[in-house]
C-alpha cells in the first residue's frame, strides 16, 4: 500500500513541475513581449484611478504612504479607510495631522465607523465614496506601486474586466526565510502570473484575486457585490465570483516589489490566514451559483489546499517509511523528485526576476533548506485546521498580518 502511495505521489510532483515549466515558457514569452513596452499617456485622456489603502493599526506606516503617493499625478486619487475597530483612532489622528498640515488634494482619510468586522468591510465603505466611471485599485499601505502600473492600466483596462499585478520580494534573509522567500516569487511569477496570461486568453478557468494590485471598474465589482464581509479571506470569493462570472482577467507586466515576511514565526501565520481562501471553497459553491462548471471551480480551488496541506506531510510520511525500511532507492528518487520541484522551479523564478530585481544576487537553491522550509510551509495550514476544529477559526480570530 506505501508503494503505491509512493509512486503515486511522485507522479504528483512530475505532473506539478511539467506544468510549473510550461507556466514558466508562457512568462518567458509574455515578458519578452513587454521588454521595450512605453506607458505614457501623451495628451491622450483615459479614465481617473481611485485607489483604496485600508489600513488598521499602521501608526508607524501611514505618514511614508502619504508621502509616496503625494507625487502621483491628480487623477489618481487615493483614499486611505481607517477602522473603528481601532478603538485609539490612532491611524486616523495622525493621517489627518498629516493631511492638514500639507496641500495633497488627491489624498484623504475616511473613516468605518464598523467596530466589527475586517478589511471587507472598509472596503465596501471605502467603495462608496468611488466615483462611479472611475477605475478602482486596491493596495496596501507598504505598498509604493511604480506610476508606470497605474499608467498601463489606466490606458488597457475595459468594461468587465479585472487587471491583477503581483508581488516580488528580494529583502536580504537567510537560511529557511531565505529559501521561503524563492518559493513565494516561484508562486508569483510563475503560478499567478501565469495563470493569468492564460486566463487573459480566455481560458475557462478559476482565478483568485490578490488583495493589492487588484483594478477593475467599480461597477465591477458592485455588481458582484462588493468583497464578502463573512468570510475569512476576502480575496479568494472575490476572484470565485468574478470566475463563474465569466469576468476576464489580465496580467500587469509591472511587479510590485512587496516586503517579505521578516521571522518564521509571521511567515506561519501569514500562511494560516491566506489558508483560508482555498479552504472554504466549498462552501463558496453552495453560496453562491451552482453549477457544474461552477463545482469544477470549487474543486480547482480546494486543490491549492489539499496540497498546501498533504503535500509537505507525504514527502515527510514517505521519507520517514522509507528510512526505517532501509529503501535507499526509494529515498534517492524522492529527494531529486522534490528538488526538481522545489529548487528546481525557484532556479526558474529566479531566472525570470533576474532582469527585474536590479542590483540584487539571486544565489542557486539551497537543497537543504528547501527540504526544511518545504516542511515549515504547512505549519500555517496545521494550525487553521487546528483552529478549525476548536471552533475558532473566525473572523475575530485572524490574525493580523504585520508589515
Amino acid at each position: 500500500m506505501m508503494n503505491l502511495i509512493f509512486y503515486f505521489f511522485i507522479g504528483i510532483l512530475i505532473i506539478a513541475s511539467c506544468m510549473s515549466f510550461y507556466l514558466y515558457s508562457q512568462v518567458k514569452k509574455y515578458l519578452q513581449s513587454f521588454a521595450d513596452f512605453n506607458v505614457s499617456q501623451k495628451e491622450i485622456l483615459y479614465p481617473k484611478v481611485t485607489l483604496l489603502i485600508p489600513i488598521y493599526r499602521e501608526e508607524n506606516l501611514i505618514k511614508k504612504s502619504i508621502q509616496y503617493f503625494s507625487a502621483f499625478p491628480s487623477d489618481i486619487s487615493i483614499i486611505y479607510i481607517t477602522t473603528s475597530r481601532e478603538k485609539d483612532n490612532k491611524t486616523l489622528s495622525i493621517a489627518q495631522e498629516f493631511l492638514k498640515e500639507h496641500t495633497y488634494q488627491s489624498i484623504q482619510v475616511i473613516n468605518s465607523p464598523n467596530t466589527f468586522g475586517n478589511m471587507a468591510t472598509q472596503l465596501n465603505y471605502g467603495l462608496k465614496y468611488v466615483p462611479l466611471e472611475n477605475i478602482v485599485g486596491i493596495y496596501n499601505v507598504d505598498s509604493e506601486p511604480r506610476l508606470e502600473t497605474i499608467k498601463y492600466v489606466q490606458k488597457n483596462i475595459k468594461e468587465n474586466q479585472i487587471m491583477q499585478q503581483v508581488s516580488i520580494f528580494s529583502d536580504s534573509l537567510n537560511g529557511v526565510m531565505k529559501r521561503a522567500q524563492l518559493w513565494q516569487n516561484r508562486w508569483s511569477i510563475i503560478y499567478e502570473f501565469g495563470n493569468l496570461i492564460l486566463k487573459s486568453k480566455d481560458r475557462i478557468g478559476f482565478m483568485y484575486t490578490i488583495g493589492h494590485g487588484l483594478f477593475t471598474y467599480k461597477n465591477v465589482l458592485e455588481r458582484n457585490g462588493g468583497w464578502d464581509e463573512d468570510e475569512i479571506n476576502e480575496d479568494n470569493v472575490m476572484g470565485y465570483k468574478l470566475s463563474i462570472e465569466g469576468i476576464k482577467f489580465l496580467p500587469i507586466p509591472y511587479f510590485e516589489k512587496a516586503s517579505f515576511a521578516h521571522s518564521k514565526l509571521v511567515y506561519i501565520k501569514q500562511q494560516s490566514v491566506w489558508f483560508n481562501g482555498p479552504l472554504y471553497s466549498i462552501k463558496y459553491f453552495f453560496k453562491y451559483k451552482k453549477s457544474v462548471k461552477n463545482f469544477l471551480f470549487s474543486l480547482l480551488n480546494l486543490r491549492a489546499a489539499i496540497t498546501w496541506l498533504i503535500g509537505p506531510i507525504m514527502f515527510l510520511v514517505l521519507f520517514l517509511w522509507n528510512l526505517k525500511q532501509w529503501q535507499w532507492l526509494n529515498i534517492g528518487v524522492l529527494l531529486l523528485t522534490m528538488s526538481i520541484y522545489i529548487s528546481g522551479i525557484d532556479y526558474l523564478a529566479v531566472r525570470l526576476l533576474s532582469s527585474q530585481i536590479k542590483g540584487k544576487c539571486l544565489q542557486p537553491a539551497d537543497i537543504f533548506f528547501d527540504y526544511l522550509f518545504y516542511l515549515m510551509h504547512c505549519v500555517g495550514p496545521v494550525l487553521t485546521i487546528v483552529k478549525f476544529v476548536c471552533g475558532r477559526n473566525n473572523i475575530q480570530n485572524k490574525y493580523k498580518t504585520e508589515k
